[in-house]
């Protein structure tokens, strides 16, 4: 059965008496037509030629798709897509009931009056979740007309062979022929074993959305993701633009689509990086653009199938651990929406509530591992240890910050294999630096000294609110390491008499190669007009930061330590590196150069008591973002 029927289409495939207009098809599109033609035939009951088929059909009550599920099934699917998917599903199918309704109202078919929703809705879904692609007629349709509202297919239901329930992975074969449609399976079946289909590459939340059912471990499970750029992002301007250049006349933009996959799902191995393995390169890219900077945002490249900033460039790596970041806390928020659901702990009583369970058990596992792979990622950028010790110590310490019930042995090892078989995306680690670890990067005689000027300089502000500083307090320390690191570059030829020559005094050459990256993209400060900060507090902490500077600079041990580290330098850069004009131009410069990240998000994982259970409660911390030379030794 199929629209095939409802006029002479096809030679020799009679339309059994349903009639309808000439606009019917077009204004239904083919699978509403197509139900309204099953309703019009189950209402024949045995007078239909189908009758015998029909009768096999499960009823309303035996059907487990999601239009079928009572209020208290319902909320089993808080937190997840599927409510939204269902209540727009339900929406069209309303909208096409009503519009063929009405254009069926004069037609001679005898039933007419009968149409009710409640049968139109059994029609719609026996066709979704059993219906083939008209593929299977082929040799029917090939010397006949197509129809044009479906691009040349449409669905066909077919009696018998639609009883076959989907085995992800099976190797199944259609052949067909102008009297046959045969399904070959490329296994051995013993008497009473099932005969099994493959839908393709289904994951749980469309086996739900079109059948009623899902797979407990289903290796092809995966999650779609939904980006919502705010209007006027960069990447909604490049889209346009993408557009622009490449589409053809009358075509329409195609809806982006950006998925976080199960760990196992059998993606080709070919140029698959540590975090393609988990997020697909159109959501790392989508990402990644919409947490550029400026700076960044020079290098957007526009092709036909991909908008991306290059992250093998020098500086272009910030972006994609920002990125990464708001993924996880994007993940983290789903995960958080299930878990405080009301049904999360209930048992479920029946079998719609048991797929429902199963479905956000893998939309959890599924988020838990992305994240856990995500988190690997920006631990080895916010550590220089993680590059130069074996990988096994450093997975024990992620392994024990997992929950046990989804990460067993067996994905403990996929995970493990991932990291260690994979290369990252990002060719470098130890990138990012939090708080005084700034200091790490200077020469060695120049470390403790920063940060004992770092810690006088907090106290004489006031005490910290905590042990962990705010990410505020953190971009203050950023602000005066940026400007200790752009007047020791002014004077290197100051230092270059030093000792130690490979430091040159205080910036080894990554600082003096990132000094000189941030002066050509960040031009520095006039020296004749005061610069006003719009951010009130910043501009009352660096008023602060340059009186006190002011009155103790001269103080060799006391709270500028670095004095004797700079009597070299020029007279107006040691009486003015900490000046005004200066902090605020390192001050902007923090606010585009760092990387914003939730704090201890596998403890969020782990349940622990502290987490907060809404998000936008949850601590952030912020990196400062130092980037490698990419032609550098690539680190492990």
């Amino acid at each position: 059965m199929s629209v095939a029927n409802l006029e002479k289409i096809i030679k020799g495939v009679p339309s059994h008496g349903f009639l309808c207009s000439p606009e019917f098809l077009p204004a239904v599109k083919e699978k509403g037509a197509l139900a309204f033609l099953l309703m019009d035939q189950y209402l024949l009951g045995d007078e239909s030629f189908w009758a015998p088929y029909i009768r096999s059909l499960p009823e309303d009550s035996q059907l487990t798709r999601l239009e079928y599920y009572s209020d208290e099934d319902l909320e089993w699917l808080e937190g997840t897509n599927l409510l939204k998917l269902r209540e727009n599903m339900l929406i069209n199918l309303k909208t096409t009931y009503e519009v063929g309704l009405q254009m069926l109202k004069e037609s001679p078919n005898k039933n007419t009056k009968n149409y009710t929703w409640e049968r139109f809705l059994w029609a719609s879904s026996i066709i979704i979740s059993r219906a083939f692609s008209s593929e299977v007629l082929k040799d029917y349709v090939k010397n006949s007309k197509s129809i044009n509202v479906t691009g040349g297919e449409f669905s066909v239901l077919v009696p018998l062979l639609d009883m076959t329930n989907h085995q992800p992975l099976a190797q199944v074969e259609w052949r067909t022929s102008q009297g046959v449609v045969g399904l070959i399976v490329h296994k051995t079946l013993l008497p009473g074993q099932e005969v099994p289909n493959n839908y393709g590459p289904r994951n749980n939340e469309r086996l739900m959305l079109n059948y009623g059912f899902c797979i407990p471990g289903n290796i092809c499970d995966y999650r779609e993701l939904s980006l919502k750029p705010p209007a006027g992002s960069p990447i909604l301007v490049a889209k346009k633009e993408q557009y622009k250049r490449f589409a053809t006349p009358g075509s329409i933009p195609n809806e982006d689509k950006y998925y976080v996959y199960n760990i196992f799902y059998p993606l080709p191995s070919q140029c698959r990086t540590l975090e393609t393995s988990v997020f697909s390169l159109g959501l790392l890219d989508a990402v990644a653009v919409m947490s550029a900077n400026r700076r960044e945002l020079a290098d957007l490249q526009i092709e036909e199938n991909r908008i991306y900033i290059p992250f093998e460039k020098y500086g272009g790596s910030r972006c994609l651990l920002y990125g990464l970041g708001q993924l996880i806390k994007i993940l983290m928020q789903n995960v958080l929406m299930i878990k405080t659901s009301a049904c999360f702990k209930r048992e479920p009583k029946n079998s719609k509530q048991h797929n429902a369970t199963f479905y956000r058990e893998g939309q959890m596992y599924i988020s838990e591992c992305a994240i856990a792979i995500a988190e690997w990622t920006l631990q080895r950028a916010k550590s220089v240890e993680i590059l130069c010790s074996d990988y096994s110590s450093w997975f024990d310490i992620l392994v024990k910050a997992l929950p046990e019930r989804r990460f067993n042995q067996r994905v403990l090892n996929k995970i493990q294999s991932l990291i260690t078989d994979h290369p990252s995306s990002l060719k470098h680690g130890g990138e990012l630096f939090y708080g005084d670890a700034v200091s790490q990067t200077l020469a060695r005689t120049a470390k403790e000294p920063f940060k004992a000027c770092v810690r006088g300089i907090l106290e004489a502000m006031g005490d910290p609110k905590g042990d962990i500083p705010t990410p505020f307090e953190t971009k203050l320390v950023y602000t005066i390491f940026i400007c200790f690191c752009a007047a020791a570059y002014r004077n290197i030829d100051q230092n270059a008499n030093s000792s130690d020559d490979e430091d040159r005094g205080i910036l080894p050459a990554r600082l003096r190669q990132w000094v000189a990256f941030l002066i050509e993209h960040y031009p520095e400060p006039p020296q004749d007009v005061r610069w006003v900060l719009e951010d009130d507090d910043a501009e009352k902490s660096l008023d602060s930061i340059e009186k006190i500077f002011k009155k103790t600079r001269r103080l060799k041990y006391g709270l500028f330590p670095l004095e004797y580290l700079i009597n070299s330098w020029k007279v107006v850069d040691r009486m003015y590196w900490l000046s005004g004009n200066w902090m605020r131009w390192a001050w902007l410069i923090t606010r585009d150069e760092t990387v914003d990240l939730a704090r201890s998000p596998l403890s969020f994982l782990m349940g622990v008591e502290s987490v907060p259970r809404t998000l936008d409660q949850a601590p952030v911390d912020s990196y400062l973002y130092i980037p490698h030379d990419p032609r550098s030794v690539e680190a492990k």
